[in-house]
């Protein structure tokens, strides 16, 4: 589990290693690239040295010169061009492999997420703002992109800067060396400790801002009919901007501690240059003769630099974005496992369901909603539900589908006390709809089957539970038929149309208990009654639970129970 004492690269490790099996190894083969660069820039600048050597008319105090070369200066020129290109190379195949594997890394963030959150129990959900799971995707991209990639890159760029200083340590005097990396890094030192509190409030900034706008994103496409009903488009979007401007206010701060270190250091490493090169001409007794050593340095420190912003930068963004870290992290700490109910055998249904003395109630709500619940229901009775709005009928429903655990009490298919494994095995055996179908935004089709992207859809099994649900007359007249697109959540369609195919989702499933939840308070008299005949003919050993506020609803049900103080009596 990660704590806040583990640390914040701590962390971002413990995100890596838990989503992709893989991490560790994609971490050490961009180690072994960056060591590769390293020689091969070291490479590049030793062959630097005997070259300048050449043109300061042989200064002997080069310590790489060699007379092979004096009479064939184009063989030098060749090699530092070979050495300088295999330079570029190494870091641009450095660059493309920190990408690819940050990527790979990001999409093993994502699925492990999805994964995870797919799995938790409906309870979680139901308490739980959707907008928190959109804006983890954008987290996890600033995550891998924004952070890991950097801090990748800095960490490559430390190494190669590193052993540029180890080699300038043999080459020019070892004072002048460690006084220009004391210089440069004591520059970066100081300006990271003036940075980092302000580098973390941006980023928390920048998180907030971005999870309000998905929320503000979410909240108005749900609710459109009635911001151009009341005429509120002004309010939504004076709230956007709002917080858009807070979101661009935190990511140009954070642009601007992350860049600006840079100007200030160059400034300082040309003044070092500077001061470098009188030192190296006092101590050999004209710049001339000290050429080769200071063209070393100067073209070091042009690398060294840039590589040393890059590792800053690495660790400003890991500073500013602890609170995505944090989040993110949170996600990935939930339980794992993927759901197995494909796995397990539905649980037997033979004779009944019973609820014994079952409490409940939602948690930081200090009225349970219900007290001490028992009925029965029989292998193939229709049961309706009716009482007050608010008064349990649907959370009766969910503990019936095992979506909520009672707190006390039970709840026994024929000998087996829904719990553990018995739940997962019992919702294969059930179907449902609720007061709100949920639409894809895919075809009537994928919609019936819950198939995303139309994957193993049974075209003549839809064609039956259409016809019981009576959409089959009306999307036999559509042009594209089964093919029709619903739109998002079905907003191409009326409110009938969706809890009809809502229905049809559910005999689709055709499992033996069957739980309506004001599924047909949409539909006209006719059509309902004719729907409710139909289940009733084809598929008559169903179990069907029905709840509507509405007695004359439930009029085909073999016994109502009302429910009403939290307990249950006949109608």
């Amino acid at each position: 589990m990660m704590t806040a004492k583990s640390g914040t690269l701590g962390r971002l490790l413990a995100i890596g290693r838990r989503s992709d099996p893989s991490f560790d190894r994609r971490i050490l083969s961009l180690a072994a690239l960056s060591l590769v660069s390293a020689i091969v820039e070291v490479a590049a600048l030793a062959s630097l040295v005997p070259l300048l050597s050449l043109v300061s008319n042989g200064n002997t105090k080069a310590p790489f010169a060699a007379d092979i070369f004096r009479d064939n200066p184009l063989g030098l020129v060749l090699i530092f061009a070979t050495l300088v290109g295999a330079a570029a190379m190494s870091r641009l195949a450095l660059a493309s492999s920190i990408q690819r594997r940050v990527l790979q890394i990001g999409h093993s963030i994502n699925v492990a997420i999805q994964q995870r959150l797919l799995v938790q129990p409906y309870l979680f959900h139901a308490s739980q703002n959707s907008s928190r799971f959109v804006a983890a995707l954008q987290k996890t991209d600033l995550l891998t992109l924004g952070v890991m990639g950097p801090l990748i890159q800095g960490l490559a760029g430390l190494a190669i800067g590193s052993a540029i200083l180890v080699f300038l340590l043999f080459t020019i005097d070892w004072r002048i060396t460690l006084s220009a990396a004391v210089v440069l890094g004591g520059a970066y030192l100081l300006l990271s400790r003036f940075a980092a509190r302000r580098l973390k409030a941006r980023g928390e900034m920048s998180v907030q801002a971005y999870e309000d706008q998905v929320q503000l994103l979410l909240e108005s496409s749900g609710a459109i009919r009635d911001i151009l009903l009341d005429h509120r488009q002004r309010t939504f979007a004076e709230a956007f901007a709002r917080v858009s401007e807070q979101l661009t206010r935190a990511r140009a701060g954070t642009d601007f501690l992350n860049q600006s270190p840079r100007f200030i250091v160059e400034a300082i490493g040309a003044i070092a240059i500077a001061g470098l090169a009188a030192l190296i001409a006092a101590r050999d007794g004209s710049i001339a003769a000290s050429l080769p050593l200071f063209g070393l340095l100067a073209l070091a420190m042009v690398r060294i630099v840039p590589l040393a912003q890059t590792a800053y930068r690495g660790w400003a963004m890991l500073s500013a974005h602890k609170r995505a870290i944090d989040d993110v992290g949170e996600l990935l700490h939930l339980p794992p496992s993927i759901e197995n109910g494909g796995q397990l055998k539905p649980l037997p249904f033979e004779r009944s369901i019973e609820f014994h003395g079952v409490c409940f109630a939602y948690p930081k709500v200090s009225v349970p909603v219900l007290e001490g619940a028992s009925f029965t229901i029989k292998r193939g009775e229709w049961l309706g539900l009716s009482g007050a709005t608010g008064a349990g009928k649907s959370t009766i429903g969910d503990l019936a589908l095992g979506l909520l655990t009672p707190d006390a009490g039970e709840i026994r298919i024929d000998d087996h006390l829904l719990r553990g494994d018995a739940v997962q095995r019992w919702q294969r055996s059930v179907a449902h709809v609720s007061q709100s179908v949920y639409l894809l935004d895919d075809t009537i089709a994928a919609n019936i089957a819950l198939a995303p992207r139309e994957a193993g859809i049974d075209l003549a099994r839809i064609a039956n539970c259409a016809a019981i649900a009576q959409l089959e007359d009306w999307v036999e007249g559509l042009p594209d038929r089964w093919q029709t697109l619903v739109g998002e959540r079905g907003g191409r369609l009326s409110g009938g149309q969706r809890q009809r195919i809502g229905i049809a989702r559910a005999l689709y499933k055709n499992a033996p208990f069957l739980m309506l939840d004001e599924a047909t308070n949409a539909l006209d008299t006719d059509t309902e009654a004719a729907l409710l005949d139909a289940i009733r003919k084809n598929r008559p050993e169903t179990t069907l639970l029905m709840i509507s506020h509405r007695i004359a609803a439930l009029k085909r049900c073999d016994r109502i129970l009302v429910v009403e103080g939290g307990r249950l009596a006949p109608a």
